[in-house]
């Protein structure tokens, strides 16, 4: 987009727009007992206390505004909860990609999230399915 066909307004509007909110029967159970488990556990050796925080806080932003979105749009408990230690940084899940932005669309193949300062889009990866869940990590963030 360049910055003539930038409208600060429909920016506005869309920065204080409510997210919608996901009833808790449209998130799949396995999303819903991973979040448990993720804000039961305590923070893995190694990983920061304020980045563990933020993802914790991303993850359930996500999965109760947008999850029944994600999940309508093809999106995978790996797309949006995964990461593989045996791959690249661009093997990992959106959650890890969120950094306290706020989504403000899902589409099939990317998100966009509102920044401060940008909308950034972020594309889904091909996580491998069996690519560990958030709240199974043991190590840094």
């Amino acid at each position: 987009m360049s910055l003539a066909a930038f409208d600060p307004d429909a920016f506005l509007a869309a920065r204080a727009a409510p997210a919608p909110v996901v009833p808790e029967n449209r998130i799949p159970q396995p999303w819903r007992a991973g979040l448990d488990i993720l804000s039961e556990r305590d923070r893995p050796r190694g990983a920061g206390e304020a980045r563990w925080d933020e993802m914790v806080r991303d993850a359930h932003a996500f999965a109760w505004t947008w999850g029944a979105d994600a999940l309508a749009a093809g999106w995978t408990i790996s797309n949006v909860f995964g990461f593989d230690l045996d791959e690249t940084y661009y093997r990992i899940g959106l959650v890890l990609a969120l950094r306290s932005g706020s989504v403000i669309r899902v589409e099939e193949d990317r998100v966009r999230i509102l920044f401060p300062d940008r909308v950034v889009h972020v594309r889904r990866c091909d996580t491998p399915d069996d690519a560990q869940p958030i709240w199974a990590f043991r190590g840094r963030i």
